[in-house]
């Protein structure tokens, strides 16, 4: 159902409302609050005014176009959320679907809402900062938090991972029997504010700041916020990491062309996109 929606989207019955919805599309995709505002602009530069005042339309006016057509689309089915108001950001699933639209792609479903706790991670000493707002089951373990994790950042899951909680250490890492057994412990044990340590490839030394906050009813797993692109596999940790942007950053630097090679593709340091954070999500969860 979700293709064939995607597939038809914008609807309309006139040319205006089909420019105007696809305007309102654009925005929504790329997550702007109060996308009415954009339609309105995009109107305005094309020329197309008031038939009968030979005036601009309104903010108003623009989100009337899409009212009655796209935009009951989103909320018939359920994409909206909170943004009813228009005055916040798009939720997820709705940037999803919309993006689908413009281009003809299988969008995202949404999953059935749970018991849903919101954690923040943070990864420790890299410039740009990278961070990841998530929204996970309740009812997850440490383990089943672990994969979550390492989708949620981007990493490939490769290299070894520990948890550090409260003083003790969980994980399952071979010929190490004091570590704590990471099925045993639920997130919704965890009181709200409760930080602890998450690292990765103990080569490299990723080390992760995990923060539990708020209890929700949500879709799960979904990616609500973050910034940042995962730093590369096997770059030598946040040092590594910062060396290879400086070289990959000068064309004339010696190494450039070894740097270039090694990571096979281009590196935007500021690349952050939640949709494709929640594919990985809801990918790795299966």
């Amino acid at each position: 159902m979700w293709w064939h929606v995607a597939a038809r989207l914008p609807l309309a019955r006139r040319q205006g409302e089909q420019v105007a919805g696809l305007l309102w599309l654009l925005a929504v995709a790329a997550g702007r609050p109060r996308p009415e505002r954009t339609v309105a602009r995009g109107l305005a530069f094309m020329g197309w005014v008031d038939a009968r005042t030979g005036r601009e339309l309104d903010e108003r006016e623009a989100f009337g176009l899409v009212r009655d057509t796209t935009w009951t689309v989103f909320d018939r089915l359920g994409l909206l959320g909170s943004w009813r108001n228009r005055a916040e950001a798009p939720t997820p699933s709705a940037v999803a679907l919309a993006r689908a639209a413009l281009a003809h792609e299988e969008p995202l479903a949404p999953t059935r809402p749970v018991s849903a706790i919101e954690l923040t991670v943070t990864l420790r000493d890299v410039d740009p900062p990278v961070w990841r707002r998530l929204a996970v089951s309740a009812e997850s373990s440490l383990q089943e938090l672990d994969v979550l994790l390492r989708a949620g950042m981007g990493w490939r899951g490769g290299h070894l991972s520990m948890v550090e909680l409260e003083g003790r250490s969980y994980g399952d890492v071979e010929d190490m029997d004091e570590l704590g057994d990471p099925r045993l412990v639920r997130l919704d044990s965890l009181p709200d504010g409760t930080v602890f340590r998450w690292d990765y490839d103990f080569g490299d030394g990723w080390e992760h700041d995990v923060r539990i906050g708020r209890r929700q009813i949500a879709a799960v797993p979904t990616c609500l916020d973050g910034a940042g692109a995962c730093p590369p596999e096997d770059c030598g940790g946040p040092g590594g990491y910062e060396r290879l942007q400086e070289v990959l950053a000068d064309p004339r630097h010696h190494e450039h062309a070894d740097a270039r090679a090694w990571l096979g593709r281009p590196l935007d340091p500021e690349r952050f996109d939640p949709t494709e954070v929640t594919r990985r999500l809801r990918a790795r969860r299966r």
